[in-house]
């Protein structure tokens, strides 16, 4: 194992593995754990986007055109807070 992936959360390394198999779904279920825990916080609305971002890539599967875009809206406003 990467030493760089004990210092981070299990959620958060199981979410890009997830991501980057193209497992968007999983992704999302998996990190929204770590969000919910972490709401309130400074790094909340990352996470937040994320999973928006995984979101659309299941829209984006599905050829769902403008949910798709919809979500990635939001996570790019989530990203530049």
């Amino acid at each position: 194992m990467n030493p760089l992936h004990s210092a981070l959360p299990p959620n958060y390394v199981s979410f890009f593995a997830c991501f980057n198999q193209q497992r968007f779904f999983e992704a999302h279920e998996v990190l929204e754990k770590l969000w919910l825990a972490q709401r309130g916080r400074p790094d909340a609305d990352f996470f937040k986007a994320l999973i928006q971002l995984a979101g659309a890539f299941v829209h984006l599967q599905r050829n769902r055109m403008r949910p798709a875009g919809a979500l990635l809206k939001l996570a790019r406003g989530n990203l530049e807070k």
